[in-house]
């Protein structure tokens, strides 16, 4: 096996009862662990790196409040809610901000240890207790949230809060998986992937038309990508039913590759649990094939290799279409995404702002790049090497003397904001300015 190195881990619970504003598993604010932040780095991180003018640009969909344009919505950007979070775990909510420069002005006098971005409302959230009952939340960018946690029962390199390049292929299989449903069935077109900084992925979707989706939408949505439903008499139970629905016959060609991988590197049938599992899959008219695989990888083939002892099933399904379904199926509940659907289902649910600091690491919350030139690259993320804010103040000191415009481009965090304006800001702003040329002056 190939040896594996494992980010580093803290010693705070996951379930912090002073975290009741957000659903994300993810994004603990820690009251005790290994990393332990500077706040002068955070601060420097604030005063020279963070990227306000293209988060402005994404966030405010062309609507910038100094525009001479007669079809800009002047209030748009004001109506969104930030929450800030302090070092102390203080919950700062309903921030808002009449344009770019409030915006950078307040975050860099906080320096707050995380951001969350929520919905736009009807109207500022500066004025929540002041309009009242009629205060509600009216768009925001569909989300998708996937923890490495909840792949616990088949990952067996790591656990909990740990990570390792061996098991980190079940995230970009989640994101393929994502990415082609999204695309292919729903028509967006506007996806954003970003590193939530230490064992997981969360997913934007800013499309006008995903913004602007009801919760009912969010959660059917939500439903349609999730199929796992837990165990029933000790098997696991999944959601799929045969014929096999064409986005999971889809899926399924997605996952293969990365079970197989996995397959070698997790040795998932190296024992009985792992066997009896994976043959919980055969239906009751198979019993023959299911004891004698059993007998077989429980036995004289004990040693083998899993790669093998799949591949002996997979023999044998060549002849029985039924057998073939339980394939897919044993594939599709190893590798398939685990959506946290409650991130997913609510309009005015809190998510981590790309581009800031993972309290618990340092890591920025970085963009995974997804393709390039039409070839896929996901699989080339590595969640170990990604920028951490220390890693970046050295940068800064470092090629202090590099004659460049911009603090950014002495560090490793350029190219990462490039590939964010190139690849997700920039089709937006050109989507936008395609919507509203030809609209009359104010709609």
């Amino acid at each position: 096996m190939v040896k594996r190195k494992i980010v580093e881990t803290d010693s705070a619970d996951d379930d912090d009862p002073k975290q009741p504003l957000s659903d994300n598993e993810d994004d603990e604010v820690m009251v005790s662990r290994k990393y332990q932040m500077d706040p002068n780095d955070l601060q420097v991180y604030y005063d020279r790196l963070f990227p306000f003018n293209e988060m402005f640009r994404w966030l405010s969909y062309g609507h910038d409040p100094d525009s001479e344009n007669e079809n800009v919505d002047r209030t748009f950007f004001h109506r969104r809610e930030f929450t800030f979070i302090t070092a102390d775990e203080v919950w700062i909510r309903y921030q808002c901000f009449e344009n770019k420069t409030q915006f950078k002005s307040c975050v860099r006098k906080v320096s707050p240890y995380r951001i969350e971005i929520g919905p736009l409302y009807n109207e500022p959230p500066s004025m929540k207790d002041a309009i009242g009952s009629s205060f509600r939340p009216v768009e925001k960018e569909l989300v998708f949230d996937i923890d490495m946690t909840d792949y616990d029962e088949v990952r067996v390199c790591c656990q909990d809060k740990q990570i390792c390049n061996e098991c980190w292929p079940l995230m970009s299989c989640a994101i393929r998986v994502l990415h082609e449903t999204l695309t292919k069935d729903f028509g967006f077109a506007h996806l954003l992937f970003v590193f939530s900084g230490r064992r997981g992925i969360h997913c934007w979707v800013g499309d006008r038309r995903a913004r602007a989706l009801k919760d009912d939408a969010r959660f059917a949505i939500g439903q349609y990508l999730s199929i796992h439903m837990g165990t029933e008499h000790g098997n696991a139970k999944l959601n799929v039913r045969q014929p096999m629905h064409h986005s999971l016959v889809r899926a399924s060609s997605i996952c293969e590759p990365y079970f197989l991988r996995l397959l070698e590197s997790q040795d998932w049938l190296s024992d009985e649990k792992g066997v009896d599992r994976v043959l919980g899959f055969l239906p009751d008219s198979c019993k023959e094939t299911h004891s004698l695989l059993r007998d077989s990888w429980l036995g004289k083939n004990q040693d083998r290799s899993s790669s093998w002892k799949f591949g002996q099933l997979r023999k044998t399904a060549q002849t029985k279409s039924i057998l073939r379904f339980a394939v897919r199926e044993i594939m599709l509940f190893f590798v398939y995404p685990r959506l946290d659907i409650n991130v997913t289902r609510k309009l005015n649910h809190l998510l981590k702002s790309p581009f800031v600091i993972h309290p618990g690491t340092g890591k920025v919350c970085v963009p995974i790049p997804i393709k390039e030139d039409g070839k896929w690259i996901v699989d080339k993320f590595d969640p170990l090497t990604q920028p951490k804010v220390e890693q970046l103040h050295r940068e800064l000191n470092k090629n202090k003397d590099a004659k460049v415009r911009f603090d950014i481009q002495r560090t490793s965090l350029h190219k990462h904001v490039e590939n964010f304006v190139k690849s997700f800001v920039e089709p937006l702003e050109e989507a936008e300015r395609i919507r509203r040329r030809d609209l009359p002056a104010g709609l």
